[in-house]
């Protein structure tokens, strides 16, 4: 966790992203699938798995290596993507993204 924590408090090491207009580190977005269910993410350079509690909504950290984090990766507001994980194929619409420097 050292190196996690490193890079999470070193911006010096973060991506940065100065064009805000896709998906990259430091994005926070709210997801719907296609069930109608809402789902929030952070990307992040490191710390993948972790959830944290904001208001009353559940945020789940993800980095880019994983296959939610590199499918979003670019994406902007109104964009949606497939997900396939072990044959079951979802659909993902991002509703926001806001971004967390």
């Amino acid at each position: 966790y050292k190196a996690d924590i490193e890079l999470m408090s070193n911006p010096r090491l973060l991506q940065q992203s100065f064009n805000r207009i896709g998906i990259d580190i430091g994005s926070l977005v709210s997801l719907e699938q296609e069930n109608g269910d809402l789902k929030y993410v952070y990307l992040a350079p490191a710390g993948a798995g972790l959830e944290l509690k904001v208001g009353s909504e559940l945020v789940t950290v993800i980095t880019p290596s994983a296959p939610i984090g590199a499918a979003m990766l670019g994406l902007t507001e109104g964009e949606e993507f497939n997900l396939t994980i072990n044959q079951n194929t979802q659909t993902y619409y991002v509703l926001t993204i806001r971004w967390v420097n």
